[in-house]
């Protein structure tokens, strides 16, 4: 087309959509035709379009149609990462994991692999796993690695189905076998420690039936987090005949002695007014003192009261705070929370 019918009636792609551009890049990837399908899909980034930026980062990251650049790269994962596309936050988790355009920053790496395996990717699941397990970028924590491990399993990811199974199971079935000495010796703690294992089937066969029998040797003792779980099952008739005055009064018992999820347990009791006066302001007062905690249920319910303006005054930065922390935390609720808020 010559200049003048081109500035009369365009080149065929001034007027397209971001939806548009960003297919016909598509359409040039599969021709291979790399620094064709670049251009159309910067056009489409430009615009916004969350899959062209995350293709624009890895055509910077492996040199497609572009001179290789891993600080560019970043530059357009981030805008990906920040609009809460998964695979863009997985990328950034990478950058930061093998110190390319950024400095080398575990800790970082982290944060975004928790972000997108808290929207159930299972690659990045798995490496928060493997994170909690050696300790890489956050104090090691066994129990949180084989929580993350299970769900990257759970989505059929076949390395953390092999890690899980030979190391993780393994490590707590040495926990349990010690766990279950210090509690045969009359200890308070490792027995409501030896009922989680049983109740989580947890390096050991899953069983309920141990796991109240354990909990009601821990609570007799006093132990709050026996207290707090025997409560549990008693509310929801778990294993046993349903009893909810009995459950109110081993979750006060736990209460007292500053088991945070039974205080904030006690919250919700007063918030719906169960077994107590309703009491909206007690709700809050409590559900406070747990979330400072970091009980991820009170910091949930906390943070919903102050997006409502329910009971508190309404103040949605103190809301967005509370709830991150509770998503961080892998709270479900508060992951769908954010992702209906944009956030």
């Amino acid at each position: 087309m010559n200049t003048f019918f081109s500035k009369l009636f365009g080149d065929g792609n001034s007027q397209l959509s971001a939806d548009e551009y960003f297919s016909k890049g598509m359409e040039y990837v599969k021709e291979s035709n790399y620094v064709k399908a670049v251009e159309m899909f910067q056009k489409a980034a430009e615009l916004g379009h969350v899959c062209a930026q995350h293709n624009m980062g890895v055509s910077y990251y492996n040199g497609y149609g572009v001179e290789q650049s891993y600080e560019k790269a970043r530059e357009w994962y981030l805008k990906a990462a920040k609009q809460g596309y998964v695979k863009a936050q997985g990328c950034m988790g990478n950058l930061y994991a093998n110190g390319k355009g950024v400095e080398q920053d575990y800790t970082k790496a982290l944060e975004w692999y928790l972000k997108a395996a808290n929207q159930g990717d299972a690659e990045a699941q798995y490496i928060v796993g493997d994170y909690y397990y050696n300790g890489n970028g956050v104090p090691q924590d066994w129990q949180k690695a084989f929580e993350w491990m299970k769900k990257a399993a759970a989505q059929g990811h076949n390395q953390a189905k092999e890690f899980f199974n030979q190391k993780i199971n393994n490590a707590f079935n040495g926990l349990f076998n010690f766990a279950l000495k210090k509690a045969m010796e009359g200890d308070a703690l490792s027995q409501g420690q030896v009922g989680a294992f049983y109740y989580n089937g947890e390096g050991v066969a899953r069983s309920h039936e141990k796991a109240l029998e354990w909990w009601k040797k821990g609570a007799e003792q006093g132990d709050s987090f026996s207290q707090y779980n025997l409560g549990l099952c008693y509310y929801e008739g778990d294993g046993v005949h349903q009893n909810r005055e009995l459950a109110i009064e081993l979750w006060k018992k736990a209460a007292e002695q500053g088991n945070k999820q039974a205080i904030g347990m006690f919250g919700q009791l007063y918030y719906n007014g169960i077994g107590v006066s309703k009491s909206l302001e007690m709700a809050v007062e409590l559900w406070k003192k747990a979330a400072e905690q970091g009980d991820s249920i009170s910091q949930y319910n906390l943070g919903l009261c102050y997006y409502k303006g329910d009971g508190v005054p309404q103040n949605r930065a103190m809301a967005l705070d509370l709830l991150k922390k509770a998503a961080n935390q892998g709270d479900r609720r508060a992951i769908d929370a954010l992702k209906k808020m944009n956030l």
